[in-house]
């Protein structure tokens, strides 16, 4: 089923809401079951994407994803986030020390029947490091 470009950012911006609030009921619905994620270190699979956010919203309860910018052609979508939060737990490599952190990112979704299908992503890493370790 095709899907015009702006149904495609409209799940885009499903997705982010969605993963802001932790509403899997959304994110079942919207990503596919065998998702790819191209970002290195991450494990692919709706479940697994699941499991990711989950411990986002655990280190960083407070995290918010603001799509910046958006735009869309044929079956990908790429948005630039603004991204913050106070770290309130342990995260990976990173303890927490209750740091604030504000960030950009880029990321490109490709949209298959209606649903998230494939993810990359460009991270600013030493600003993030920067922020969380100060």
């Amino acid at each position: 089923m095709a899907t015009s470009p702006e149904q495609n950012k409209d799940v885009v911006r499903r997705f982010v809401f969605a993963s802001d609030r932790l509403d899997f009921t959304v994110i079942d619905e919207i990503v596919a079951d065998d998702y790819v994620d191209h970002v290195p270190g991450t494990a692919n699979g709706r479940e697994h994407l699941k499991t990711y956010l989950t411990g986002l919203a655990d280190a960083f309860p407070d995290m918010r994803r603001e799509i910046v910018q958006i735009i869309a052609d044929g079956d990908l979508v790429a948005t630039v986030n603004r991204v913050s939060g106070v770290q309130k737990r342990d995260f990976g490599r990173f303890p927490s020390k209750g740091n604030q952190f504000e960030i950009e990112v880029a990321r490109i979704f490709r949209i298959a029947d209606g649903c998230i299908a494939e993810h990359w992503e460009v991270v600013d890493n030493a600003s993030i490091e920067r922020q969380l370790t100060a």
